[in-house]
């Protein structure tokens, strides 16, 4: 079994029903679903993680004031041996910013839990284009933080 955290949101959601349609058991939590999961409160993620044999991990922002411990605690004691990380490419593009920080702490957690582990570090999600509309309509621009970067944006599904 699978559990995916943050299941009710722009990347769980899909994430769930690819998994669900390629034939996996998955455990959707999020704070919303029933019985809920806060990961701040990682104890509340128990009854997710009982015989769950991989986690997927979307933090909330940059998950700060996360106990990543006990939260991989609770996943190790509920039999995961793996974990996926969503993270963001920023922790790599600038590893000295204070804004990214409690995702570094986060990442690096993960890679010696002990557990087996991915770490995705995405850029631009489709979603985060919604971010963007104003300054679109308004201006027509869109704001980055590299200025002389091209950001990969992936396409939305075509019919």
């Amino acid at each position: 079994m699978i559990v995916v955290t943050g299941a009710t949101g722009n990347v769980g959601r899909p994430l769930v029903r690819a998994l669900t349609e390629a034939g996996e058991r998955v455990t959707a939590v999020s704070r919303t679903t029933l019985p809920p999961a806060d990961l701040f409160q990682p104890e509340t993620l128990k009854p997710a993680v009982d015989g769950a044999a991989a986690l997927f991990l979307l933090v909330p922002g940059v998950g700060a004031g996360l106990d990543i411990d006990a939260l991989l605690a609770v996943a190790k004691a509920g039999g995961v041996e793996r974990v996926v990380l969503l993270s963001s490419q920023a922790v790599g593009t600038r590893p000295g910013s204070a804004a990214y920080a409690p995702l570094r702490v986060i990442e690096d957690a993960v890679a010696g839990s002990g557990l087996k582990w991915t770490v995705l570090r995405a850029a631009g999600l489709a979603s985060n284009a919604f971010g963007w509309a104003a300054s679109v309509r308004a201006e027509r621009t869109v704001a980055a933080p590299f200025g002389d970067v091209g950001l990969p944006v992936p396409a939305g599904p075509t019919s």
